[in-house]
């Protein structure tokens, strides 16, 4: 398992009304979407040695048909994503301990839009803390 999975699956737990795509969406997907990238990870290390916990920052991308449309999108994720305190993360059926996850919000936050202004997107960062399952 990875820190991007047990975000991949926070997010596909929350009840957005938009999907949800790791690094690209495909070419024909329906707005809104939201992609997911990790774009940094490192392990934790102590005294004894490199530990079962990583820190990583990732580039959520919200993509939708208007600025509004796509802030109001950002909005509900960081009303999602910001509630993560040491939550454990499970998926599937029989469920499978995916691991501890802890989000908050990095400084990094833009929009833009498409050239033929017919897409919009804000991208945020977050950082993620991963607790992998023993």
């Amino acid at each position: 398992m990875s820190s991007t999975r047990a975000l991949l699956q926070a997010l596909f737990d929350a009840d957005l009304d938009a999907s949800v795509y790791p690094i690209v969406a495909p070419q024909n997907a329906s707005l809104p979407f939201v992609t997911v990238a990790c774009i940094w990870e490192a392990q934790d290390f102590a005294l004894a040695g490199a530990t079962d916990a990583f820190d990583a920052r990732f580039s959520l991308a919200c993509h939708a048909r208007s600025a509004a449309d796509a802030d109001g999108l950002a909005e509900a994720i960081k009303r999602v994503l910001e509630g993560i305190r040491r939550r454990e993360i499970t998926a599937g059926a029989p469920a499978a301990y995916l691991g501890i996850l802890t989000c908050w919000k990095e400084g990094t936050d833009t929009m833009d839009y498409s050239d033929d202004r017919t897409v919009f997107r804000r991208i945020m960062d977050w950082r993620v803390r991963w607790e992998r399952p023993e």
